[in-house]
């Protein structure tokens, strides 16, 4: 009876453990650089998200006054109307109160 040998691949043991141990080494080193980058897109995300804010601050308090100077310069034509109106003046603020009150609550 003949004695079989066992078929290699010409690798030894060692090497295939070098092997994988290289392996693992790649993915450890791959895993850590994409922490790296997910970290550096998330502060170029809240730098970009900021400076939106920011803008957002600065348009809404150059809004606030022109509204301001408008509300300055008609109030005495607004008293007028309500003077001269007043059921259309308070027809006029329930409606917009109530559109108000509409788009609070659809948030």
């Amino acid at each position: 009876m003949a004695i079989r040998r066992k078929k290699t691949n010409g690798h030894s043991g060692k090497e295939v453990q070098q092997r994988i141990d290289a392996l693992r080494d790649d993915l450890e080193n791959l895993q850590a650089d994409m922490r790296g980058l997910f970290y550096d897109a998330g502060n170029e995300a809240q730098a970009r998200v900021n400076g939106l804010v920011i803008d957002a601050k600065q348009y809404a308090k150059g809004k606030a006054s022109e509204v301001e100077e408008w509300g300055e310069e008609n109030v005495e034509t607004v008293r007028k109307s309500v003077r001269t109106q007043p059921l259309a003046a308070c027809a006029i603020s329930m409606s917009a109160g109530a559109l108000i009150g509409a788009l609070f609550l659809r948030r």
